[in-house]
Order: C-alpha cells, then structure tokens, then sequence
C-alpha cells in the first residue's frame, strides 16, 4: 500500500459568529473551495476530503472535486468540537469500512484561504525527512 497523503478540509455549516461562513464568497467563490484549489495544486495530495455536516457544502464540495465520504455526526459538527473528534470520526469510517486509512494527513482549515504553495512543499519536504508533525504559520503584522 502506496503511503497516501490525503488533505482534509473540516468545513461545518454551524458557525456561530457568521452564518453560512464557510460559504460566503471570496473573490466570487466560496470560502472552503479556496482550500479544495489550493489542495489540487500540490503534487503530493493523493485525495481531497472535505468532512462537513451539510448536504449543500457536500455538493458544492463534491462538484469541486473533494469527496465527501460521510456527513459529520452531531457530536464532530458542534462549537466545541475538536480537530481530534473530526480525525476520529474519519479514521472509524476508514477503519469500519474495511478502507485504506491514509498515512499523511494535510489539515487546511476553510478560514485561512491566502497560502503559499512554496511554504507547503517545503513543509511536506521537512515532514519526509523528520517524519514529525509540521504546522506551517505565517509571519504578519499585528
């Protein structure tokens, strides 16, 4: 089995400061599919997943090349809920499904659109040699 690197964009519809966030349009698109674009434009993203709890960003997410294996559960969709929550609920539908659970894991949050593509392969470059978890941030101005 090929070690597969899969990006996952956790993309709930429940924002609480403002609705339909991850929708809202940047540039004339939505929020979220900034990160599905920015995923297909490196060369070590195997697979795009996008983990929401809606049937509309499913579609949206869908017809922007993610797949979109299962709608959240309450308890990963909620304001309190944390990444490691998402990533359970990912690796047990992998797991029980009897799929290939992915090795590498790229988490790009919708919220952060403005990435540099450089940074990230540099990134993932220092992730093949260290094999240690790489969090990529960004100098700006206060």
């Amino acid at each position: 089995m090929k070690n597969k690197t899969v990006a996952i964009i956790p993309c709930r519809s429940g924002s609480q400061s403002i609705q339909d966030k991850n929708i809202k349009k940047l540039f004339g698109t939505e929020l979220f599919i900034h990160s599905i674009n920015f995923a297909k434009k490196l060369n070590f993203i195997d697979e795009i997943f996008c983990l929401t709890d809606s049937n509309n960003y499913a579609k949206i997410a869908l017809s922007n090349g993610a797949k979109v294996p299962y709608l959240r559960s309450i308890k990963t969709s909620s304001n309190t809920s944390m990444e490691e929550d998402i990533l359970y609920e990912f690796y047990n539908f992998h797991k029980n499904n009897n799929l290939n659970i992915p090795k590498n894991i790229l988490w790009l949050r919708p919220t952060h659109p403005l990435r540099s593509i450089n940074h990230f392969k540099d990134a993932y470059k220092l992730y093949l040699k260290s094999k240690k978890s790489v969090c990529v941030v960004y100098k700006t101005d206060s």
